[in-house]
């Protein structure tokens, strides 16, 4: 689908409604300097107003229109040190009803985020990773968008809240386990112990205090990584003391969503647990969840919730090999479309599915599977969330994918710059969200962040490359495209200053690690181009190179299946195995490992995924590739698949080995020809023809083609035959008697 047929994303239209409505300047005529971290003291009253001016977004950052989420299941919570559960009555209070409350409140869903506020510790004088986990979040109104929780007193995040003219961050966590172990450091009060276990174990962006003086809100930690699926920038309005605690009341200033694609973190009954809004319907209408339906309501559960840690899923290895390999030869976009089928039906059989996590179920797939995944371009991921949710926020067949030919990298080019055209804010979001607008898959295609923003500088939409000799590695974490092509230079800077022998053995992490870059998924099928630098491809003499023809992906296969079935080592994987790289492979063929056009990555993992079950390798590969090549051909179709390459091909012709011709017209030395009595049939090796036609259709093209054509031409007649094209001489009276003898032996 054409980009200039598709809409703006629907967040950036309500952004722009939104701005209009409360007179905010877009994120991109903003400021993003950093400000100095406030130290006023603190002022407690019964009923405080605020009026703290909000941060900026940075320009790495998307969003979102407030009103797209509403967070409800409000709930009382502690502060500072204590888990979010409901809190103890008040002495004064009658013990009966104080219990019967709780324990209905109990068995009430609540929401759990965490609230981060800046403060400078006064002993270290450094910013510290301040905040509690609460479960008593809650919206009031989005007219404006207005939210509140509660915090006991005392309490010293309320404190740095105050110091900080009401300025915080709220994050909502992710319902995976990154999520519960961001819960578990913020439940654990805030003291200097606190504070080095969340720098060690969480990736948390400090505010850092400038020398200049600012009168704006400081900012608010940043807790980072795949257990945030979005935040809020709030501005404190309104304290209203109740008993012990405090009820804040606070205006959203600003969204940052990274992948709200499900139910939050909750907490019910004394544990956190994943919500699933379509549960209850399933679990009712499922006679094979009835046992664990039962199960659950013994132990006190809500019907409606499905604890983290406990998984009923049941595999089958067998059946995931199947679905990734019983193809007859490589995938296409049929048979793409026909294994997203197979997985989904697979997926959707699973017991347990709907309540268990995304990542668990990713994470208990079979290797094999997820690799071919990746290389038919099926997004696992998408498709787990379909399977279970009935709909997906992504694509589950992205159009862009794998190895992106000179055809796919020019369509991809020309959507960015319409994408950009269209709002410049583009250039802002993280990165993935950007090839996510762009219908790239992320992690399974070879596009660059450089290939991009070519395209858009030569419309004069971004300044001139300036590169960086570093970058803090907070920036890097979900940084907008401009981040992320410094962090391309730096890798690809790394590479280069390895000597070109030793790139081969080196991983993405060993580069990234050297170079000061996180390493990033998006970045991972990238290695080959980033890697491969120009000595390397002139020190290999590489003949297949760039966008190949049909003819050229033949080849491509043909060698491959020839090289693995020599070299075991080329097969082998695992840990107590060297496992050659497909770059190494199609080096040694004397192919690029950038060509596109013919898939060599499920050729190798094909290769690989074959049993030793006692039939030898050939045989395997040969009965896979069978629909490549014909068993048996006719003469005059022999004849006519040669004069068709040699018009099509002439270069290959006069520059390739015989296997390696056969195999672009779709044949092989063991193809039979056929004759008419069938007595005279022979093997295409055995009958030696193949060279006799060549010469023949060589001669006839010559003079037909360009200069560097016919040179080649003669050449390979003068060298192969002792022939002179011109005519002045003669074929070998041998060869010719051979070629004779030939044509007047085999019926036309």
């Amino acid at each position: 689908m054409a980009l200039a047929q598709r809409p703006v994303p629907r967040f950036f239209a309500a952004f722009y409604r939104w701005s209009r409505q409360t007179q905010r300047p877009s994120p991109c005529a903003l400021s993003a300097k950093r400000r100095r971290l406030s130290r006023q003291p603190a002022t407690v009253a019964s009923q405080q107003s605020y009026h703290a001016t909000h941060r900026p977004l940075k320009t790495n950052q998307s969003t979102h229109d407030c009103a797209q989420e509403q967070w409800r299941l409000a709930h009382s919570g502690k502060d500072d040190g204590q888990a979010p559960e409901q809190s103890r009555p008040p002495p004064n209070a009658p013990t009966q009803l104080s219990q019967d409350v709780r324990s209905i409140m109990r068995q009430v869903p609540a929401s759990v985020v965490v609230v981060t506020v800046a403060h400078v510790d006064p002993e270290t004088n450094k910013s510290v990773p301040m905040g509690i986990a609460v479960s008593s979040f809650s919206t009031v109104t989005l007219d404006p968008p207005t939210v509140s929780f509660n915090i006991k007193q005392p309490s010293k995040t309320l404190s740095a809240i105050r110091d900080a003219h009401g300025s915080f961050r709220v994050h909502f966590l992710a319902s995976n386990h990154e999520g519960l172990q961001i819960i578990e450091h913020f439940c654990k009060g805030n003291h200097s112990g606190a504070y080095e276990e969340r720098l060690k174990n969480l990736h948390v962006k400090l505010p850092q205090a400038e020398d200049d003086l600012q009168t704006t809100a400081p900012l608010a930690p940043r807790i980072m990584g795949s257990g945030v699926s979005a935040e809020f920038e709030c501005a404190l309005t309104h304290e209203l003391p109740v008993a012990d605690h405090v009820i804040l009341v606070a205006q959203i200033k600003s969204v940052i969503t990274r992948n709200v694609r499900a139910p939050t973190m909750a907490y019910v009954n004394g544990s956190y647990r994943r919500l699933d809004k379509e549960g209850l319907i399933q679990r009712h209408e499922s006679e094979q969840n009835s046992e664990r339906l039962a199960a659950g309501e013994q132990h006190g559960a809500s019907k409606n919730v499905y604890d983290l840690s406990k998984s009923s899923l049941s595999f089958d290895i067998q059946q995931e090999l199947a679905i990734a390999f019983d193809w007859p030869g490589i995938p296409g976009e049929e048979e793409r479309s026909e294994f997203a089928e197979r997985l989904r039906s697979y997926l959707k059989g699973l017991q347990g599915l709907r309540f268990a996590s995304q990542a668990d179920i990713k994470r208990q797939l079979s290797i094999p599977l997820e690799e071919v995944a990746g290389q038919l371009g099926v997004d696992v991921v998408a498709l787990i969330q379909e399977c279970q949710k009935g709909s997906s926020v992504g694509q589950v067949l992205p159009e862009f994918y794998w190895r992106l030919s000179t055809s796919k990298m020019a369509s991809l080019a020309d959507r960015m710059v319409q994408l950009v055209k269209a709002d410049k804010r583009f250039l802002e979001v993280p990165y993935q969200d950007l090839l996510y607008y762009l219908d790239v898959m992320v992690g399974s295609t070879d596009v660059l962040p450089s290939d991009l923003l070519r395209s858009l500088r030569a419309e004069g939409l971004v300044p001139p490359f300036k590169p960086s000799a570093s970058l803090p590695p907070a920036d890097m974490i979900d940084g907008n495209i401009l981040i992320m092509e410094q962090v391309e230079h730096l890798l690809c800077a790394q590479a280069r200053r390895w000597p070109s022998g030793s790139r081969g053995g080196r991983t993405l992490r060993e580069m990234a690690d050297e170079a000061g870059v996180p390493t990033g998924v998006m970045f991972h099928f990238a290695r080959t181009r980033m890697f491969s630098g120009r000595s390397d491809l002139e020190d290999a003499h590489l003949d297949i190179t760039g966008d190949v023809s049909p003819e050229e992906g033949l080849v491509v296969i043909r060698r491959m299946a020839e090289h693995m079935i020599l070299n075991p080592d080329s097969r082998r994987s695992g840990l107590k195995h060297h496992r050659v790289k497909e770059a190494d492979v199609l080096r040694n063929i004397k192919v690029d490992p950038r060509v596109t056009g013919v898939n060599t990555s499920f050729v190798v993992t094909k290769i690989r995924s074959l049993p030793s079950n006692g039939v030898s390798i050939k045989r395997q590969v040969d009965e896979w590739l069978e629909p490549y090549f014909a068993r048996t051909v006719s003469w005059d179709d022999l004849n006519t698949r040669v004069m068709a390459f040699v018009q099509k091909l002439p270069l290959r012709a006069t520059a390739w080995n015989n296997k390696d011709v056969l195999a672009a017209m779709g044949l092989s030395e063991s193809t039979l020809i056929v004759t008419p009595d069938n007595k005279t049939s022979k093997t295409i090796a055995e009958s030696k023809v193949l060279n006799m036609l060549l010469a023949k259709a060589l001669k006839n093209h010559y003079g037909n083609g360009t200069d560097e054509e016919n040179k080649a031409i003669a050449k390979f007649l003068t060298d192969r035959y002792k022939f002179d094209v011109t005519g002045t001489k003669q074929i070998l009276a041998e060869e010719a008697k051979t070629l004779l003898s030939t044509d007047k032996r085999t019926p036309r």
